[in-house]
C-alpha cells in the first residue's frame, strides 16, 4: 500500500501543480487585458453562479470528493507491518533488523527441521513484535520447529517475550 499511497500523492501533487500553473497563467493573461486563454471564465462563472447547494451536480461532486478523501484517509492510517524491528544486544543496546531478513532466517530454520513451504510473517510494532510461522509438516515436527525458531530468535537477540504462533498443516496423503 505504500506504493499506492506514493502514486496517489504524486498524482495529486501533479494535479495541484498543473492547476496552479494554469491559474497563474490565466491571471497574468487577464491582468494584461487579454481574454482568458485556457479557461472560459464567463461560462465557468455563469455555471458556478447557477449551481445550487441542493442540486444533483453539487451533491455528486461533493460526494465524490468526500469519498476520495475517506479512501485516502483509510489507506493512510491502515496499520502496516514494520520495515525494521528492534532487538536487544547483550549489552542492552537496541539493534534494528530488517523484517524481511528475520522472516527469511526463520523460514530457513524451519525448513532445516523438516517444515515444507515455511512462511514466516513479522507483525506488530517495531518495539513489540511477534512472529507467525505457517508451513506443512508431520505431527511430530511442531516441537522441533518451535525449538529451531526460538534458537534462531536467540541468535538474533530477539526479546525473550517475543510471541511465536505456529500453524503447521499435515502433508497431503498420497493415494496408492
Amino acid at each position: 500500500m505504500r506504493t499506492t499511497n506514493r502514486i496517489l500523492s504524486v498524482v495529486l501533487a501533479l494535479l495541484l501543480i498543473v492547476g496552479g500553473l494554469v491559474l497563474a497563467i490565466e491571471a497574468a493573461v487577464v491582468v494584461a487585458g487579454e481574454p482568458p486563454a485556457l479557461v472560459p471564465r464567463d461560462r465557468w462563472y455563469a455555471w458556478a453562479r447557477g449551481l445550487r447547494l441542493d442540486s444533483s451536480q453539487f451533491l455528486s461532486i461533493t460526494g465524490l470528493l468526500a469519498a476520495a478523501g475517506l479512501v485516502l484517509l483509510v489507506v493512510q492510517f491502515r496499520p502496516r507491518r514494520p520495515a525494521q524491528v528492534q532487538t536487544d544486544a547483550p549489552n542492552g543496546t537496541p539493534i534494528w533488523i530488517a523484517r524481511t531478513s528475520i522472516e527469511r532466517r526463520i523460514d530457513a530454520a524451519a525448513a532445516r527441521v523438516g517444515v515444507d513451504h515455511a512462511r514466516c510473517t513479522v507483525q506488530g510494532s517495531p518495539a513489540r513484535w511477534r512472529l507467525r510461522l505457517r508451513g506443512v509438516a508431520g505431527p511430530n515436527r511442531g516441537d522441533m520447529a518451535m525449538r529451531a525458531v526460538r534458537a534462531e530468535l536467540d541468535r538474533l537477540y530477539a526479546p525473550a517475550d517475543t510471541q511465536v504462533s505456529l500453524a503447521l498443516r499435515l502433508p497431503p496423503r498420497r493415494r496408492r
